[in-house]
């Protein structure tokens, strides 16, 4: 990786649990919809019995398109993941963990090298060095 691509490696690494959350909540709402559509419905005791409602068809025509544009941007949400996932794999586990841990987990660098004991700047230095080595796609 070059510099510029380890800035926005890191920025993007910063966005992990965004990303995380937005796939959870999407899920939810693919959740839901797959329950409305499947007919998990008490009866409306105002309608006829076997009569034709096509205030339903559209309104299951809608959540159809709606759970379409859902899932896709669930997908994309889960393409970052994983590719961030991909670059943090090729990693040493030891590097990959002080990564987690300030970029992931929010903890400074400062608390970080003190727990290894190390000079921040050394944590600073090891992490860009580790990701020299480590071929990147930017994300799309």
């Amino acid at each position: 990786m070059t510099d510029s691509e380890i800035k926005a490696f890191k920025n993007e690494l910063r966005n992990y649990r965004f990303y995380q959350k937005q796939v959870d909540e999407l899920k939810g709402q693919e959740d839901m919809i797959y329950h409305i559509l499947g007919g998990y419905k008490s009866p409306d005791p105002s309608k006829i019995p076997g009569g034709y409602n096509p205030n339903m068809v559209m309104q299951k025509a809608d959540l159809s398109d709606k759970l379409v544009v859902i899932s896709r941007r669930r997908e994309r949400f889960q393409e970052r993941i994983d590719q961030l996932n991909e670059v943090l794999d090729q990693l040493n586990p030891e590097i990959r963990q002080h990564m987690t841990d300030i970029y992931i987990g929010g903890k400074p660098y400062i608390q970080v090298a003190d727990s290894i004991p190390i000079a921040v700047s050394g944590l600073y230095k090891r992490i860009n060095v580790a990701l020299r080595k480590v071929p990147y796609v930017m994300p799309k």
